[in-house]
């Protein structure tokens, strides 16, 4: 393919609903919205039955660079997130983690924590007690929704 055929394509609309999470505000939350489609702006509230249906009203036209704008923008903000020193280490990791910022040590840490029974979660907490406290916050406590409601997960 071509640069001129590249760019030409990714001018042309896509056909399907492009659902953002990210974009979802916290009183769309609360009504139990969970996505929004940047084409035509329709609520989602069960993405995975929105994901590969025909889009029905095309109020909006979006393109890979739009797409691609909003890429760089939840980069931005998650940037901007990891930065704040206010923010706690805990939620800086599960963010790292959940956006696949570590490397491969982090990657397999991670990978044995949320495999491990309690027992041994009390053992990788000894050597890393800010993964394992930011992981339990994630899957037991309401640091998925925190974050979310930042604007920094989907």
């Amino acid at each position: 393919m071509t640069c001129r055929a590249a760019i030409n394509q990714a001018r042309r609309p896509l056909p399907l609903h492009v659902l953002s999470f990210a974009s979802v505000t916290p009183e769309q939350e609360a009504r139990g919205i969970h996505a929004t489609c940047l084409r035509c702006g329709a609520e989602v509230t069960d993405a995975e039955r929105w994901f590969g249906e025909a889009c029905p009203g095309e109020k909006k036209e979006v393109t890979m660079a739009k797409m691609a704008d909003a890429v760089a923008d939840m980069h931005r903000r998650v940037g901007k997130f990891l930065e704040d020193p206010g923010e706690s280490a805990e939620s800086k990791a599960v963010l790292k983690w959940q956006w696949n910022l570590y490397g491969d040590f982090y990657a397999a840490l991670f990978g044995a924590i949320k495999r491990a029974d309690d027992q041994n979660l009390e053992r990788l907490r000894l050597g890393f007690p800010v993964e394992v406290a930011g992981f339990l916050a994630w899957n037991r406590g309401g640091l998925a929704q925190e974050l979310r409601a930042k604007g920094v997960m989907d």
